[in-house]
């Protein structure tokens, strides 16, 4: 399940219609006059002004665009801006303290009781030039507009912008402010849910400062509540309206605790605690009972000013705030001071108290932080929840001077999973519009970590403000293995599975029974405990795992456990203090404390494989990799830069790499071991080699986003055209306006449109993770996810569905595939090892694991039974092969047995005879020799890339056959020199490329220097890269055109040969037309159903029919492995086909052998030989 379908969520389901009339199945409801527009009118638009002395400055709240609102002082004059632009407007102050108003302005017939329309709502600020402050805003606060802001913040730090300049101190509030509103907005929507009750926000807006202290005051908010039901006498909407203000107020703790560690956070929850843990009495007023609690206030020194503005008026009748059924929570005490994280006191001593009533949720402060929302009117069915009715203000200290905050603490945010991935284009990941470039490097030995080395660089423009690999900006590399404490915002409120989000559904569980109007004051108090629990439980709750590009967070627990990400199987513990993430059946990586002082995540530290073997990072002072060593002693040694980016990679074996960057930080070369370069253009207008064609869109080199890709012969590989939100919006493939592809962006569906026009709709859910795919053709296929983000199923364009389950452990139990394709069952052990299989056809393969021993534990079968018998396997238990098949056994006692290098490498395997294959591996993991059981050898030569340039084959103990390669500058198969025959001729073909490494043409050197080359044939690519056109050795020509969709609908070969083509929903050819007679062939696809299958869908046997254009038929039956079962000829004659367990083909029936009751069979013994 997921956290919405546990709490009974709603959510658009996407439904495709075929007429516009069906999509209005409700009557239209009149509201005021019809108007006709082109554009909305000015008196339509939602507005907000600020106005403070002469200033005066009103803009439409739609035009904000999510920018950044701060104010900034220079002495005398106060500045309101727009992110950096200069000032929207100014006033004089007439001192260093003045008020700020910001009024809110709503169109239509909306409006407060006894007030005319349009709706204002309005708050008057006390503001000081001697500190910081942003105005705060959001209507549906969303994690991406925060991660904007944070790039944003990381735009100026990378300029070396100093800290107390008024662009970084204004985002730093900014995004402490965006992040209080989303997380008070996440928690909103998940108790809507819960409880059933529609919300909707008009506006919120308030300040995020830091004076004595941060704090944030939303002090202008405006919603709209109902429940779903009508009913509002069951208690759930208070559980919205005056819990979720519960939530609200120690979130206004929360974020400075999570983002500004040390520092003195306040909230009127965080308050309440305090004087509950100080022993301090906590009361629960009301208007029988308030005399009483007035006179103990009294004796806790609260001000007369106090009990007599604050709280009597509700209590008196004669007040226009008059409510008596206004309840008071507050301690007895006026000078609680709450903790800091190290337990010593803070440096704020006040009171807090919570105000509730009909109309009203408030969270007070002394001193005037105000916080909380009313609703109005209060005794009507509206619910318009608004801010409240408080005048108190923050008033500022003059001689208190400005201390800039530090930096958030913020991580970059996990991208949501969209696994399997989409890419369009060159390639461009169509559920970011992000640039995506990846390379190997290098690679030493023949398997991964820590076996063999690999170093390999990814590009996404997502990362383009990042630089903490020390490869550039926006680029990563895998040996760069990071664990990082942050706060995971979406996974604790909901956005990730149940697991993530359990503190929050127990404590939310919690105030929904214990904060009723009815309740005593000890069932508040608790409830403001587990509120103020969950908040302590969701900050710093993450280890956030960075291996290169990818990013794998785990959430902290409430018992010190950690949660995975949805569908993972890893495991993160802590060992003495060290984080250790344990794959599952496979490697453990072990983490150790940065040295760098002010970094408190850790580093990689080793790799180690279930039998021990280990790779050892080791690194400078300063947390950057010095080498990286593997289980065989190889390893790379890292080199820097001035600026201490990697410049250069050597391995041990002699080969070494090189990255130069330009004035930006970007990597701008990149240097093969075989001295070939390959170009990244940040900035058309600095390309070294022109500036065809323009950049459009006039990127910068400070924005660290790939314009152009060029190789060693300088060829333009792409080159990309951005938009205003950094995505790819178009590709020049090869550099050509006329091969333009173009990327447009919805977030639940995004388009490609190729350069022949078909548009490729890419279709995502709610959770950004990739939910199918509509054709250029209108083709659609569909993917179906579960609460763990797993597939459970995939729906073709025929609408056959294949699905997928899994046990609580993410193993993989049961595929059920549709037309007739039958099941695959799959049961683990408690170790969640496979221990038996089913196929489609019903065999059964089981697994048999060691009980004892070095093999103990490890996924490493003893026995293998198959259908046709037992194999037995032993392993290496020490030395460098330890863990490799030693020897397999089969149910003759024949054995094969192998042996392993000092690298773990195969240096022989014997077969049963004795028939022995010998090889020789080079440190590098390079087969230098091998020989057969008859002798014969063959010997390789390889370049620094890796490449084979040599093969000598020796017939009899001569080198008798040489065969040479070489290679062009890109790494491409240029010339094969094909070894001597027929009197010593040696033949060489010659190849061509086009700049995205497809095959252009094929030649046969001509040995007189003087001529061409004889062409063998040419291939002529369209602006999809597709082949349009082929050109032979004689010159003909054979021309290929395509549907939408890129399956090929005609060839058309010389001399007006034409051949056409029709596809059904899942691409299988349906209709095939040649030329001659006849001309038309008709292939259709079906399943038999079986008696019992009782519209199973994976019954039967799947059936392939063929249609000629004489109308005569023949059809296949497959079994559920895809193999032949029937065949059926034209004549109707019938042929049958049987298989053994492993799939071999052991029957073969003719008509003539089942009129006679025979057949032809095949036996295998258990090598598998005939």
């Amino acid at each position: 399940l997921s956290v919405s379908e546990l709490i009974g969520g709603r959510r658009i389901i996407q439904h495709e219609i075929t007429d516009l009339g069906q999509g209005f199945p409700l009557p239209n409801l009149q509201w005021g006059t019809d108007l006709t527009w082109t554009s909305i009118p000015d008196s339509y638009k939602t507005k907000i002004r600020f106005r403070s002395g002469s200033m005066d400055y009103t803009i439409p709240t739609a035009d904000l665009n999510g920018r950044k609102i701060a104010l900034t002082f220079d002495f005398p004059e106060i500045q309101l801006r727009l992110d950096d632009g200069s000032p929207e407007a100014t006033a004089i102050a007439g001192g260093n303290t003045f008020d700020f108003k910001i009024t809110i302005t709503h169109p239509g017939n909306l409006n407060r009781p006894g007030s005319a329309p349009p709706l204002e709502d309005d708050k008057t600020y006390k503001i000081n030039d001697s500190f910081a402050y942003a105005i705060v805003y959001g209507f549906s606060p969303s994690g991406r507009l925060l991660q904007k802001r944070f790039e944003q913040l990381n735009t100026y730090l990378d300029s070396q912008e100093a800290d107390d300049t008024f662009k970084v101190r204004s985002e730093l509030l900014n995004i402490m402010g965006l992040t209080w509103l989303y997380q008070s907005e996440l928690t909103k929507r998940l108790l809507a849910s819960q409880n059933d009750v529609l919300t909707l926000t008009h506006h919120r807006f308030g300040r995020m400062s830091q004076e004595e202290g941060f704090y944030i005051d939303v002090g202008l908010s405006l919603s709209a509540n109902t429940p779903a039901d009508g009913d509002r006498g069951n208690g759930r909407y208070d559980n919205l309206f005056h819990l979720g203000s519960l939530y609200a107020s120690a979130f206004e703790h929360g974020i400075i605790e999570q983002m500004q560690p040390g520092a003195s956070a306040i909230s009127t929850v965080n308050i309440i605690r305090q004087a509950n843990k100080d022993g301090n009495r906590i009361y629960l007023a009301n208007a029988s009972n308030w005399p009483t609690v007035r006179s103990q206030l009294q004796n806790g020194s609260y001000p007369p000013t106090t009990l007599t503005d604050a709280f009597d008026k509700y209590f008196n009748p004669t007040h226009s705030e008059y409510a008596p059924e206004t309840k008071l929570f507050l301690p007895r005490n006026y000078s609680i001071t709450p903790k800091l994280s190290d337990n010593t006191d803070g440096n704020w001593t006040g009171s807090g108290w919570v105000i509730r009533n009909r109309s009203q949720a408030g969270m007070i402060i002394s001193g005037g932080y105000s916080g909380g929302y009313s609703y109005w009117p209060p005794n009507s069915g509206n619910h318009y929840v608004s801010s409240p009715p408080i005048s108190t203000s923050s008033f500022s200290n003059p001689s208190y001077t400005y201390s800039s905050p530090s930096m958030p603490s913020l991580k970059p945010l996990p991208g949501l999973p969209t696994l399997p991935k989409m890419y369009g284009s060159d390639p461009v990941d169509m559920a970011s519009g992000a640039f995506i470039y990846a390379n190997v490097d290098l690679e030493t030995g023949t398997e991964g970590a820590p076996l063999g080395l690999n170093f390999s660089r990814h590009y996404s423009s997502i990362s383009h403000n990042r630089d903490s690999q020390n490869l550039g900006y926006g680029w990563s590399h895998p040996m760069h293995i990071r664990a990082n404490v942050r706060t995971a915002t979406e996974e604790a409120l909901g956005l990730g599975t149940i697991q993530h989000a359990a503190a929050l559904l127990t404590s939310t569980l919690v105030g929904s029974d214990l904060y009723r109007d009815d309740a005593s004051p000890k069932e508040w108090t608790v409830t403001a405990l587990a509120v103020g629990w969950f908040v302590d439980q969701m900050t710093n709750n993450a280890v956030s795992i960075t291996i290169g590009p990818d990013t794998f967070q785990f959430i902290k627990q409430p018992n010190g456990t950690y949660s995975p990400p949805a569908g993972s199987t890893m495991e993160l513990t802590e060992v003495d203090g060290n984080y250790r993430l344990k794959q599952r059946l496979g490697n453990a990586l072990q983490f150790e404390p940065n040295e760098t002082a002010d970094d408190n995540g850790q580093r990689i530290h080793k790799i180690i494989n279930p039998d021990g073997k280990e790779m050892v990072f080791h690194y400078h002072a300063d947390d950057r990799l010095d080498y990286v060593e593997d289980a065989f002693g190889r390893s790379y040694t890292f080199g820097y830069n001035a600026d201490n980016r990697i410049e250069q990679i050597t391995d041990s074996t002699g080969r070494d790499v090189h990255y130069r960057y330009d004035s930006h930080g970007n990597l701008d070369r990149f240097t093969d071991p075989e001295g070939k370069h390959f170009y990244w253009i940040y900035e058309a207008a600095t390309d070294p080699d022109g500036a065809t064609p323009a950049d459009p869109t006039l990127t910068t080199a400070e924005e660290h986003r790939i314009v152009r890709m060029r190789n060693h012969d300088k060829e333009i590989v792409t080159q990309n055209v951005w938009d205003p939100l950094g995505r790819v919006k178009a590709q020049y493939l090869h550099g050509d306006t006329d091969w333009t592809w173009e990327m447009a962006y919805t977030g639940r569906i995004n388009y490609e449109k190729d350069p022949a026009g078909g548009v490729t709709a890419y279709l995502y859910d709610e959770r950004g993770r990739s939910a199918g795919k509509i054709d250029a053709e209108g083709y659609q296929m569909t993917r179906r996810y579960d609460g763990q983000d797993r597939v459970v199923e995939r729906i073709s364009g025929t609408d056959e569905i294949t699905s997928y389950k899994y046990d609580t452990a993410h193993n993989l139990t049961r595929i059920d595939y549709s037309g007739g394709g039958g099941s695959t069952i799959n049961e683990y052990d408690a170790l969640h090892r496979l221990r038996k299989t089913t196929d489609p056809e019903n065999n059964v393969t089981e697994l048999v694991y060691f009980t004892s021993g070095f093999n103990a534990g490890k996924n490493r079968p003893q026995f293998l039974i198959d259908p046709v018998g037992t194999t037995t396997f032993a392993y290496f238990e020490s030395g460098p092969a330890a863990g490799r098949v030693q020897t397999m056994t089969d149910d003759d006692g024949l054995v094969i047995e192998n042996k392993y290098d000092a690298y773990a490498q195969p240096e022989w395997t014997e077969a049963p005879g004795g028939l022995r294959t010998t090889f020789t591996y080079t440190p590098r993991g390079d087969l230098d020799l091998l020989e057969d059981p008859n002798g014969t050898q063959t010997d390789f030569t390889y370049n620094d890339r890796r490449q084979v340039t040599q093969i000598i084959s020796d017939f009899g103990g001569a080198d008798a056959a040489t065969e040479n390669r070489f290679y062009d500058n890109q790494g491409r198969l240029e010339r094969i020199l094909a070894a001597p025959h027929d009197g010593g001729q040696r033949v060489e073909e010659r190849f061509t490329y086009n700049p995205t490494d497809l095959p252009k043409a094929e030649f046969l050197t001509n040995e007189t220097a003087s001529l061409a080359d004889d062409l063998i044939r040419e291939l002529h690519y369209d602006g999809r890269d597709l082949v349009d056109r082929v050109t032979d050795a004689v010159g003909r020509e054979t021309h290929l055109r395509y549907f939408d969709n890129r399956e090929i609908e005609e060839i058309e070969r010389p001399a007006a040969r034409l051949a056409s083509y029709q596809y059904d929903a899942d691409n299988r050819l349906v209709t095939q037309t040649k030329p001659g007679t006849p001309t038309t062939r008709n292939y259709g696809y079906a399943y038999a159903e079986t008696a019992t299958s009782e519209g199973d869908q994976t019954e039967g046997y799947p059936r392939s029919i063929f249609t000629d254009a004489d109308n005569l038929t023949t059809t296949t039956e497959f079994n559920r492995l895809g193999q032949p079962r029937f065949y059926r000829n034209k004549s109707d004659h019938i042929f049958e086909f049987r298989y053994d367990g492993l799939g071999r083909r052991t029957h073969s029936i003719t008509p003539l052998d089942a009129a006679n009751s025979r057949a032809t069979l095949t036996v295998y013994n258990h090598r598998g030989e005939v």
